[in-house]
C-alpha cells in the first residue's frame, strides 16, 4: 500500500467497485503461519490481464471481454465502459437515442459521454445543457461529472430540471425587455388548494381539483398549438379564468403555466430558439420516456435551430402517464429528430437472470436483458390469509435471510442460514406496494419486532414536517397582504399544535438563507424534540439553504420546482418501505412486492387504469431486486376501512413456472453452526 500498488476496480450502476491490495492467489499464499512473514514475489505474468475483467464492472468469473481498440483500461472515462456503452459515449454525428433498461448503466453512459466530449475538445462545458426531471437526478449528474473531470472542468455545464430551465429562460426574457419579473412558483400542493377554492366558490362539486387542472392545461396547450379541439363551455372558461386570475393576484405561476409560457417563446418568439441553440449546441435529456408533448416540442425547436440532442431512457419504465408523460415520444424519436441513431444497452449489472426473465415475461418483451450475475435463485411466491399475516411473513423472511435480528429470533430458531443468503443488513431490504395505505401494517409489524424502517412516500421535502411549517412561515412573511399564505401557515400550526411564535414584523437583516432558516427554527421551537426522520428532514432543508446564493423569494421559487419523490432519507441501515412509483431508480439485494392481487396490481379499485402502464410499473418493481425477489398476496385485506377479497394478480401467471417456487413457511429450527477457526484475512 505504501508503494502505491493498490488495485482499483471501478463500480458501475448496480455493482460496487472493489479496492484490494492482493493479487489473485497472493492472499492464499499468506494464509499459513510459515508464509506470514515471508515475502511473496509478484511477477508480471501472475497479474491478471485486463481482458479478465468484465466490461463495465468488477471481475466476474467465467466472463472474458475483448480489448477495445484504442481505449486504455486505465482511462477513467472510457475504460470502464462495455462495447455498447462505449459506442454511445463516443458517438459522432447527429442526434442519438440510447435505450437503457434497468441496471444497464444509464447515468454512467450519460455522464461519461459529457466528460468525453469536454476532454476531447468537442464541446465546452458552458455549451452543454443536461435536463432531468428531479433535483435529485440533477445533483447526481453534477456529482458524477465532478468525480470524472473535476469541478473546474464541469462547473460550466448547465444541469437543470425542465422547470428550472423554464424559470431561468422566462426571467432572462423579462430582463432583456427591461421588465424584471421575479416569478414566484406555485407548488403542486398550492395549485390543488387554489383550484379547490375556485371550484368550491362556484359550487362545482363533481369535478376534482386534479382533473380541473389537467383540463385547463390541455385546453391551453391546444389553444397554443392552434388545434381544433372542441371549445370548452362558457361555464368552464369562466372557471379557467377565475383560477388564472387567482394565481395572478397572488403573483404566482404554476408548473403548467411555466411550461406553456416557455413553449410559447420557442414557437412564436422570433429568434428565441436560435439563441438557446447557440448557447447550448449540446442538449442531453435523461429519462426521455417521461417527456410530455410540450417538452418534446421545445426540444424539436432547439434541434431545428442546430442543437444536437442526446436522449436516454427506457420505454419499458414509462410509469408517469398520469402526469402527462407520453411514452410515444420515445418511440417517435427518429421521426422527431431526423437522422437520429439508436443504440440499445443489453447488459444488466444489477439483477439475476431469473429476475430479468420474469420481468420481461410481464411486459412480453422480446428477449431479456443479459445479466452478469451468477445467481440462480428462484423467485418466491407466497399466499397469506390477511394483510397482517403478510406483514408477519415479511418480518420472518427478513429475519431468516439475515440469520436473526434479535436474541429472541436466534434462540427461537427464527433466524437461520438455510435460505443461503449471507452478509445482509437491514438496508439491503425493500418492501414495495401499490398504494401507500398498504405500508401501515408493514411498518407496524417491522417496528414491533425491532426492525429499523424508513418509509418513503410521494411527498417532496416541502410537504414534510417540520420543513412545511418553515416553508409556510416564510411565505406568510413575504406575502403579508395575502390571506392565502397566512391561512395555510395557521393550518399547520393547528395541525401540529405549535404555539404561534412572537416574531417581529421584519425578519433579521441578513443575506444568508441559512441564518434565516435557523432563526425561524428557533422561534418555532423546532431545535429540539424532533423525531429522527423529522430532524433529518430539517437538516437537509438547512443544507439546501446553506448552498443557496440569493434572496429569500428566489430560494422559495427554486425549491418549489422539486416535483420528485424525496429519497434523501433513505440512508442508514434500515428496511425501506415505499410505493412502486417511489422505488423507481433505486435497487436492493432483496425486494418484497406485497399486495399482488387483481385490483391492486393492476390497480383498478378506484377506476380503470392504463393496463400497459400498470404492467410497466410492476416491471419497474421487479427490476429493483438484485438477487432475491418475493411476491406476496393476501386472500383478504382491510383497505380504506373495509374488508375486501381479491383474486391473485394476473401478472403472477405471466411468470414462467420454472422461474418461481412457493416460499416454504413451515416451522424451522436454528441451524447448528459448526466450529470455525477465525482467519487472519
Amino acid at each position: 500500500m505504501r508503494a502505491g500498488r493498490v488495485i482499483r476496480e471501478e463500480g458501475f450502476d448496480g455493482q460496487y467497485g472493489v479496492i484490494r491490495l492482493f493479487e489473485e492467489g497472493e492472499k492464499e499464499a499468506l494464509m499459513g503461519q510459515h508464509t506470514l512473514f515471508k515475502p511473496v514475489g509478484r511477477s508480471s505474468k501472475d497479474r491478471p490481464s485486463p481482458s479478465s475483467r468484465e466490461q463495465g464492472g468488477p471481475v466476474t468469473s467465467g466472463k472474458v471481454r475483448e480489448p477495445k481498440k484504442g481505449v486504455s483500461w486505465d482511462d477513467p472515462i472510457l475504460g470502464p465502459l462495455n462495447q455498447e456503452q462505449l459506442q454511445a459515449a463516443t458517438h459522432l454525428g447527429g442526434h442519438l437515442l440510447v435505450v437503457a433498461g434497468p441496471g444497464t448503466g444509464k447515468t454512467m453512459v450519460l455522464t461519461h459521454r459529457i466528460a468525453h466530449l469536454i476532454r476531447e475538445g468537442e464541446a465546452k462545458a458552458e455549451e452543454i445543457l443536461a435536463l432531468t426531471f428531479t433535483r435529485k437526478a440533477a445533483q447526481e449528474l453534477e456529482q458524477r461529472l465532478v468525480s470524472l473531470i473535476g469541478e473546474e472542468n464541469s462547473s460550466g455545464i448547465r444541469i437543470s430540471t425542465f422547470h428550472g430551465l423554464y424559470l431561468e429562460l422566462l426571467e432572462q426574457k423579462a430582463a432583456e425587455a427591461h421588465e424584471p419579473r421575479a416569478l414566484r412558483i406555485c407548488t403542486e400542493e398550492d395549485s390543488l388548494r387554489i383550484a379547490y377554492q375556485v371550484l368550491s366558490s362556484r359550487g362545482v362539486a363533481r369535478l376534482s381539483p386534479a382533473s380541473f387542472l389537467q383540463e385547463l392545461y390541455s385546453w391551453r396547450l391546444s389553444e397554443l398549438l392552434g388545434r381544433a379541439n372542441p371549445k370548452p363551455s362558457p361555464e368552464r372558461l369562466s372557471l379557467y379564468s377565475a383560477y388564472r386570475e387567482r394565481l395572478a393576484g397572488l403573483n404566482l405561476v404554476d408548473f403548467n403555466e411555466l411550461e406553456l409560457e416557455t413553449l410559447n417563446l420557442f414557437l412564436n418568439e422570433p429568434g428565441f430558439s436560435q439563441r438557446v441553440a447557440r448557447r447550448f449546441p449540446w442538449v442531453f435529456v435523461d429519462e426521455y420516456q417521461d417527456t410530455n408533448t410540450a417538452q418534446t416540442l421545445i426540444l424539436k425547436a432547439v434541434a431545428r435551430s442546430g442543437a444536437v440532442v442526446f436522449a436516454i431512457g427506457d420505454p419499458d419504465q414509462a410509469i408517469y402517464g398520469f402526469r402527462g408523460a407520453d411514452v410515444s415520444n420515445f418511440h417517435r424519436f427518429s421521426e422527431d429528430f431526423p437522422g437520429a441513431r439508436e443504440i440499445v444497452l443489453t447488459t444488466n449489472y444489477r439483477s439475476s437472470q431469473n429476475i430479468l426473465d420474469a420481468a420481461s415475461a410481464i411486459i412480453k418483451r422480446k428477449g431479456s436483458l443479459r445479466s452478469v450475475s451468477h445467481s440462480n435463485t428462484l423467485i418466491w411466491t407466497v399466499t397469506c390469509s390477511t394483510e397482517s399475516e403478510e406483514a408477519e411473513m415479511v418480518v420472518e423472511t427478513v429475519e431468516r435471510l439475515m440469520g436473526g435480528v434479535s436474541y429472541f429470533s436466534v434462540d427461537s430458531g427464527r433466524g437461520g442460514e438455510e435460505l443461503g443468503t449471507h452478509g445482509l443488513g437491514f438496508g439491503d431490504f425493500a418492501v414495495l406496494y401499490r398504494l401507500n395505505a398498504q405500508g401501515d401494517a408493514l411498518e407496524e409489524a417491522l417496528s414491533r419486532r425491532g426492525v429499523p424502517v424508513v418509509r418513503s412516500g410521494e411527498r417532496p421535502i416541502l410537504e414534510r414536517y417540520p420543513v412545511d411549517v418553515l416553508w409556510r412561515f416564510f411565505q406568510a412573511m413575504l406575502g403579508k397582504k395575502e390571506r392565502f399564505y397566512l391561512a395555510a401557515y395557521e393550518e399547520l400550526l393547528d395541525k401540529y399544535h405549535i404555539r404561534p411564535p412572537v416574531v417581529p414584523h421584519q425578519m433579521p437583516d441578513t443575506d444568508s438563507i441559512e441564518e434565516l432558516v435557523n432563526w425561524a427554527s428557533r422561534v418555532h421551537g423546532l431545535d429540539s424534540g424532533l423525531k429522527e426522520g423529522e430532524e433529518e428532514c430539517l437538516e437537509r432543508f438547512r443544507a439546501m439553504a446553506a448552498r443557496f446564493q440569493g434572496p429569500l423569494g428566489r430560494f422559495l421559487s427554486a425549491v418549489s420546482l422539486e416535483r420528485g419523490i424525496d429519497h434523501q432519507g433513505l440512508v442508514g441501515d434500515r428496511v425501506a418501505l415505499m410505493s412502486l412509483h417511489a422505488a423507481k431508480g433505486l435497487q436492493w439485494e432483496v425486494v418484497f412486492i406485497t399486495g399482488c392481487e387483481d385490483g391492486l396490481i393492476p390497480c383498478t379499485l378506484f377506476g380503470a387504469k392504463e393496463q400497459e402502464e400498470e404492467k410497466r410499473l410492476f416491471y419497474v418493481g421487479i427490476t429493483r431486486a438484485k438477487s432475491r425477489l418475493i411476491l406476496s398476496r393476501s386472500r383478504k385485506r382491510k383497505l380504506g376501512g373495509r374488508l375486501i377479497q381479491l383474486p391473485p394478480s394476473p401478472y403472477l401467471n405471466s411468470i414462467p413456472v420454472e422461474l418461481k417456487e412457493e416460499l416454504n413457511r413451515t416451522s424451522w429450527k436454528r441451524m447448528p453452526r459448526g466450529h470455525q477457526q477465525l482467519t487472519l484475512f
